[in-house]
């Protein structure tokens, strides 16, 4: 009886140790890809900004010509 449950409680503790390392895996994976996505909307926020500032900015004109007439 003392080894069935010794047996039991040994199995119960090597799965919750492997199902704690599946849960800390697949975490790391998501974090993984949800940084990866940050990243590409920042990259693509960045680039619409600068999209938006240049087309708001005059054109740049060289204020020092002197016209001869």
């Amino acid at each position: 009886m003392a080894v069935f449950l010794v047996c039991a409680v040994a199995a119960f503790v090597i799965a919750f140790v492997a199902y704690a390392i599946y849960l800390r895996r697949r975490d790391a994976a998501a974090r993984r890809a949800w940084e990866q996505h940050c990243n590409e909307q920042a990259l693509a926020n960045n680039a619409a900004l600068a999209a938006r500032r240049s087309a708001a900015r005059p054109e740049k004109t060289d204020q020092n010509v002197t016209v001869d007439r």
